[in-house]
């Protein structure tokens, strides 16, 4: 590759002539990389930024213009709608106590009756109903903005406003919750003392899960719906139902479990009757297990709601005891939590032991 300033004949490929240094050209264009630009600090990287959304904010009022609007959020009170974080206090720092303690009454009572009726349809209405209120609290004060507006705006700010704090406010709220307890009602074990239909129960969410579990707790574990061979003479199929279960943990991995005479002993320990399980023996004939590693042994209550089995089944001697033996065991990782509280009926609200 020839210079172009001394003419020195150089080895294709290079950026600048041997010689004098002068930078190398193939038709008119410079063969030399270009260089990248300093890196941008953060000082640098803040101004470009703040130019995008000054921009974004430029076309956004020039939008509105264009429709008539020209100061869109104009007689908007925003310290009440800051306020309004717990609804009704902003009406309160406003001077209007009494509206605003109606409306953290009302707010504070529907909180309260969502989490009685947790895990409901009922607690489930009176947390939207909650979340109703606290966006009316916050339209209020955009009332000033509002006044001037057609229904059909003032329907959609209503319905922006209830989005904006469902999804950012009382959906991760609801999500914090669940990490710590979750609710379940009860069904199907109508036989027990313990537990009965209707019940609602708060068990331990994946925070609250400390420790290993234990012989005698109650817990709630999930089942999943599967087909069960019984291998008696002629054998037979039952399908075990899908649900959440509460059951009280009788043995843990390893544990020899038998019932002799109507006495339910684990490694040679009689169980109390507190720590049994939660339906009562239920008139079981002797058995004796071990139970297997990474398992929990339960004895379910109500067998014949939690399965789907032929009626012709049912009157097989030992076919029922074959079936409930397929159903004491249940893996760890199934095991969701302790049952902590009853929440209804009111009557029974408190600790569950």
């Amino acid at each position: 590759m020839q210079c172009p300033v001394c003419q020195f004949e150089n080895v294709p490929g290079l950026a600048r002539c041997v010689r004098c240094q002068t930078a190398l050209k193939l038709g008119g264009v410079a063969v030399e990389p270009p260089r990248s630009r300093r890196p941008p600090t953060r000082r640098r990287r803040a101004y470009h930024l703040a130019r995008a959304g000054a921009g974004r904010r430029a076309r956004l009022a020039a939008f509105l213009r264009r429709h008539g609007v020209e100061r869109p959020f104009a007689g908007t009170d925003w310290d009440g709608v800051l306020w309004s974080v717990i609804p009704g206090l902003g009406h309160i720092r406003r001077g209007n106590r009494r509206v605003g303690r109606i409306l953290l009454g009302v707010w504070a009572a529907a909180l309260f009756a969502a989490l009685l009726w947790a895990g409901t349809g009922w607690g489930w209405l009176f947390y939207m109903t909650a979340a109703s209120v606290h966006g009316s609290t916050i339209a209020v004060f955009l009332s000033g903005f509002l006044r001037e507006r057609g229904i059909l705006a003032r329907m959609f700010t209503g319905f922006a406003v209830f989005l904006i704090l469902y999804v950012f406010a009382y959906m991760p709220l609801v999500r914090g919750a669940s990490a710590v307890v979750r609710p379940l009602q009860i069904q199907g074990v109508g036989i027990a003392q313990e537990l009965r239909n209707g019940d609602v129960l708060l068990y331990s969410g994946r925070l609250l899960r400390r420790g290993a579990f234990e012989r005698g707790d109650l817990v709630v574990y999930a089942v999943r719906e599967r087909a069960v061979r019984v291998h008696l003479d002629p054998g037979f199929n039952f399908i075990v139902r899908a649900g959440y279960w509460a059951d009280r943990i009788i043995g843990l991995p390893g544990d020899r479990v038998e019932i002799r005479q109507g006495v339910l002993r684990v490694n040679e320990e009689a169980v109390p009757g507190d720590r049994g399980p939660v339906g009562g023996l239920q008139d079981l004939s002797d058995f004796s297990l071990t139970v297997p590693a990474y398992t929990f042994l339960v004895l379910p209550t109500e067998m014949l709601s939690r399965i789907v089995i032929p009626a012709t089944i049912l009157d097989r001697p030992g076919a029922l005891q074959a079936a409930y033996a397929r159903l004491v065991y249940i893996e760890e990782r199934e095991v969701l939590g302790r049952v902590l509280w009853r929440t209804r009926p009111v009557s029974r609200f408190g600790p569950v032991n």
